[in-house]
């Protein structure tokens, strides 16, 4: 029998040879940056987002604005009332029911003149007053403000 030749086998990898041509070929590379899926996914996302909070901007300013109108409505009418209250210290024009002269009537509101009744009937002189001042706006329900008065 003739002698086999002597082959040699590579080493596999991972023993020493190997390791560090096997650590060259394998090298995980960093990942840096994003994935053209992850983008469009943040994309739509924010897609969704802006539009719910744009869509609910114009009911806020609307808001803003007939919460604004109605508290100027209510200044005026404390107004009217707390100038109601002043000139009715005096009994002679409590009694006689006179009005002092009103303050103009708020932007977008129109505001009669304001009624006044007697709450306690049958006496000479009345006892108290109810004023009532009612203020309209177009395409809304009538805002009104009622307060009674004693005699002083």
């Amino acid at each position: 029998m003739s002698p086999r030749p002597e082959t040699r086998l590579k080493p596999p990898l991972g023993t020493e040879s190997g390791t560090r041509r096997a650590a060259a070929c394998r090298a995980p590379r960093p990942q840096a940056g994003l994935t053209l899926i992850e983008v469009l996914v943040a994309l739509a996302l924010f897609g969704v987002v802006s539009t719910v909070v744009l869509a609910s901007l114009p009911g806020l300013y609307r808001l803003n604005r007939t919460s604004g109108e109605e508290q100027d409505v209510t200044v005026h009418a404390r107004t009217v009332m707390e100038g109601v209250r002043a000139a009715w210290q005096s009994r002679a024009l409590f009694d006689a029911g006179v009005l002092p002269q009103l303050p103009p009537d708020p932007a977008g509101f129109s505001c009669g003149a304001p009624g006044v009744m007697v709450v306690d009937t049958g006496r000479a002189t009345p006892r108290r007053r109810r004023l009532t001042l009612t203020c309209t706006r177009a395409d809304h329900a009538p805002v009104i403000f009622v307060a009674e008065f004693g005699r002083p």
